[in-house]
């Protein structure tokens, strides 16, 4: 299985998905693990200590084409993700459902897609909630 991981457009973005330990424990389990030069560029990871814990560096378009899984923290227009495979799934930290040519893409092409903002906010799924981790770090951060 292939997970390919694209920087973020905006350059306001600093986060990224894939942290050097992710992908670490990722290769192990024997996963392919595809990124764009750069990536962690606004994460002060150089792409060599990624190389290092195992990832591959692609260009953007081979890493939509090839994943399995696609990783990114919000999806933009000017994604290309018309260069998905049929099948593929994307897993983003939020998404704007209201953007309809967006959707029309994936559903033509039936991408499935996990966005984590929409996990639901109860006891079970607490782990996973990115909202209130989100938060809580966005007021560390402010004061």
């Amino acid at each position: 299985m292939i997970i390919g991981a694209l920087h973020e457009k905006n350059n306001a973005e600093k986060r990224i998905l894939l942290s050097l330990e992710t992908v670490k424990k990722l290769s192990k389990e024997n996963l392919t693990i595809l990124i764009a030069k750069g990536y962690g560029s606004n994460s002060n990871i150089s792409d060599q200590e990624l190389i290092d814990s195992g990832a591959t560096i692609e260009t953007e378009e081979n890493i939509l084409k090839k994943s399995d899984i696609f990783l990114k923290i919000s999806l933009e227009e000017s994604d290309q993700i018309e260069l998905l495979k049929n099948g593929a799934n994307i897993v983003l930290n939020t998404f704007d459902k209201k953007n309809l040519e967006i959707l029309k893409n994936l559903k033509s092409k039936n991408i499935n897609i996990f966005s984590l903002d929409f996990l639901p906010r109860i006891t079970r799924a607490q782990s996973m909630d990115i909202l209130s981790s989100q938060a809580n770090l966005a007021g560390y951060r402010s004061v």
